[in-house]
Parts: structure tokens; sequence; C-alpha cells
């Protein structure tokens, strides 16, 4: 069927190897310790190792679900939405207490807790905190009716 088409007429197809590099990005030598410091510390490791799934791929639904469990079943969150504390206020105790409570380091300061959060919601394409917030909104919302 092919016969008379063109095509038919121009042999085997050669390709070549085409090697695709990633542009370097320019950082300074202050963003690239702190970088390293996050990235190589046992902190963020034992982070990535908890919420890894089967398939040895970093799940952001594991890590929504824990969220989720925690923030449902958490006395002092019960106490802050009592209170009408804001959502990124709850949030933040949220992560902050999981990620201290994974790591055993209680000396994690707000700042690193960020840097880690920065560093999860890159590699994924999905960020950390929607399922969250979603359920902290349900929460607010449902003790505003009270």
């Amino acid at each position: 069927l092919t016969r008379a088409l063109p095509y038919k007429n121009l042999g085997n197809i050669k390709v070549k190897d085409v090697v695709i590099e990633e542009p370097e990005v320019e950082l300074s030598q202050e963003e690239e310790k702190e970088l390293e410091l996050i990235v190589d510390s046992e902190d963020y490791q034992k982070i990535i190792d908890y919420y890894t799934d089967k398939n040895g791929k970093l799940s952001l639904d594991l890590m929504s679900k824990d969220f989720i469990k925690f923030l449902k079943s958490s006395s002092v969150v019960a106490d802050m939405v009592a209170e009408r504390k804001s959502e990124a206020s709850i949030r933040n105790y949220v992560i902050s207490h999981k990620f201290k409570d994974i790591t055993g380091n209680q000396n994690l300061s707000s700042e690193q807790l960020k840097q880690i959060v920065d560093l999860l919601n890159e590699s994924s394409n999905k960020s950390i905190y929607k399922d969250l917030n979603e359920e902290i909104r349900k929460l607010l919302n449902t003790e505003k009716r009270k």
C-alpha cells in the first residue's frame, strides 16, 4: 500500500543521540550553602523517607493525609479553631509539629521549616498546602456556624 508514496524511497531513518542539558541557575554562595544545609540534612532526609510510598517516590497524598489526620485529632488545633486563629497559623502549627515529630528535632526554626516546605513544593507539581488548607477552611466554617 505504501509502495507508491514518496517516503518509501527515503530508506532507513537515522536518529542522532540528543543530549538535553538543563540550564545552570546562578545562586549566590549564601543561597547555595543554605540549600546544601537543608537538602543534605538528616532532618530533610527523614521527612522524605517518612513520606515515600511503596514505589520509592515522594507521595504528597500520604503527606496530606497525615497532616489532615493530625489536624482532626489534635486538641491544640481544636482550641485554635475555637479561638478563630488564622488559617495560616493553624497550617504552620500542623506542619511544624509533624515535621518536628518526624525528625525528632524540636529546634527546627520557622525559616528551616519554610525552606523544607519550599523544597517539597518544588519537587512536585502540587502544593503540599492544598488539601490541608481545604480541611482547615472546613473546620473554621463549621466552627463559625456554631
